[in-house]
């Protein structure tokens, strides 16, 4: 509480290729991180089999990852199948289960049936719910998400983040249905 000593101090892969975006901790304790590897030997523990290995450089792979109150991995999991993705956001679920969401950088991200997606999804944003265990996908849709992630008392997602894109999904009757692009002076 005083910030005079750490907890834990862990490595979930000792490759400079990783970037941790997100964290999300339970009312146990637990954190769950979310982010991007290149590496192909992330090391994958727990879970389900969600994603394959990124091939190196450029190819990178969203991952999941447990960890318990002392900074013991849980799981650690890579997601997306065989796209190329990064994790940019993460949220838990009242029940527990784990929203993901980032940006797809390649086509081929899998979304579920019945779920929004978009056709392409290179360059797509990508929202994702696992089980608590991360063994399995509940849902996985394409070209929605954002990078900060928030659940009302109903369950309902509320999510924030930038467009990667100009034909970025709104509603009827929203303040602002187009993107107008412009230049922004800071």
């Amino acid at each position: 509480p005083n910030v005079t000593e750490y907890v834990y101090l862990s490595y979930i892969d000792a490759a400079a290729s990783d970037q941790v975006t997100a964290i999300a901790v339970d009312a146990s304790g637990n954190a769950y991180v979310a982010g991007w590897t290149a590496n192909p030997n992330f090391p994958v523990s727990g879970g389900g089999a969600l994603g394959g290995a990124a091939a190196g450089g450029s190819d990178t792979r969203s991952f999941v990852a447990k960890l318990d109150s002392r900074g013991f991995v849980v799981f650690s999991v890579l997601l997306g199948g065989s796209a190329s993705s990064r994790a940019l956001g993460i949220a838990l679920t009242p029940q527990g289960q784990i929203v993901v969401s980032g940006i797809a950088t390649s086509k081929g991200f899998p979304s579920t049936p019945g779920a929004y997606s978009v056709t392409d999804s290179t360059d797509q944003w990508f929202l994702l719910e696992l089980d608590a265990g991360a063994s399995k996908v509940l849902f996985s849709a394409t070209g929605i998400g954002g990078s900060s992630i928030r659940f009302d008392a109903a369950g309902n997602i509320y999510m924030a983040g930038s467009s990667v894109g100009t034909n970025y999904p709104t509603t009827p009757g929203a303040f602002q249905t187009t993107f107008t692009q412009g230049h922004y002076c800071f």
